[in-house]
């Protein structure tokens, strides 16, 4: 009874996706725009749902801290290493796919997502607009340059692999963040080190559009 509504809503979606809707309002080609809750059956964490990072207490990193503290970079990283995997092997889900499927058949001119994940382009739409960037990136804040994210986490992960066999919590066991990363109980950093620019040593960062204070 509980999806009774969410199947006609979904028909009524597809309807209008197709035919215009009952009164036939459709224009011919129509910009999407979607939000974290287009990838949490991804299982991708959100910030504003029931069970999202807001409503349990988590606060995102900053810009400012981020670019501000190098304790808050090792921890950021540390985090994000941690949860890498789960982030990495996400796959597009039945909306993602639908989406591509409305674009390659003409119906949807393109997406503009608030999301990072990707997953728009991992189903096969072309068109997308990243408002916040994404997460498979790193940039140097000094020269510029741009980088692997999965590469880079790579480097960090052999640079740290004594604190990763220490800390490192059991992927069953993981407290995921929607800022890509997951809870990791200690404050113990004082020896992770994070490698800098291959370029120009410079710090790296991810290429998404942080909150600011």
């Amino acid at each position: 009874a509980r999806l009774a509504p969410r199947a006609a809503e979904l028909a009524r979606l597809r309807d209008f996706a197709l035919r215009g809707g009952a009164d036939r309002t459709r224009p011919p080609r129509m910009c999407v725009i979607t939000g974290a809750g287009v990838s949490t059956e991804s299982g991708i964490p959100d910030y504003r749902s029931e069970n999202g990072s807001y409503s349990r207490g988590h606060k995102p990193l900053t810009h400012q801290e981020f670019v501000g503290s190098d304790s808050l970079r090792k921890r950021y990283w540390a985090r994000a290493v941690v949860a890498s995997r789960h982030f990495r092997e996400a796959q597009p889900n039945a909306a993602h796919r639908m989406l591509a499927q409305l674009e390659k058949h003409g119906f949807v001119s393109g997406i503009v997502t608030q999301n990072v994940d990707r997953l728009h382009q991992a189903a096969g739409s072309r068109e997308v607009l990243e408002l916040h960037g994404h997460t498979h990136g790193v940039a140097c804040l000094n020269c510029g340059a741009e980088f692997s994210r999965h590469e880079f986490q790579q480097k960090i992960q052999q640079a740290n692999s004594s604190w990763f066999e220490r800390f490192m919590p059991p992927e069953e066991h993981l407290d995921l963040r929607a800022d890509g990363d997951a809870h990791v109980d200690t404050r113990d950093l004082a020896d992770f080190t994070i490698p800098g620019c291959t370029l120009c040593g410079g710090v790296l960062m991810p290429t998404i559009v942080s909150s600011v204070d």
